[in-house]
């Protein structure tokens, strides 16, 4: 079982993952923005913000699967 974390609930902290998952697709994949420039002002390497916007996404969703079905893995 999930325990909440910095006071959170468990569907606090999901509804807030949510919410920062669909700005960074907004941000990523709706935008016709480049990056590169960001990247390296921030010494990232070549397609690191998505990467990190990938990351996320991921970890939203396994959370989010362990939330649904209740199990820790």
């Amino acid at each position: 079982m999930l325990e909440p974390n910095q006071g959170l609930s468990i569907e606090q902290a999901v509804g807030f993952l949510q919410r920062i998952v669909n700005m960074a697709d907004i941000l990523v994949f709706a935008s016709s923005l480049s990056f590169s420039e960001l990247e390296q002002e921030k010494s990232m390497s070549n397609g690191g913000i998505l990467r990190q916007c990938l990351r996320l996404g991921e970890t939203f969703a396994i959370n989010y699967f362990r939330f649904l079905t209740g199990k820790v893995f």
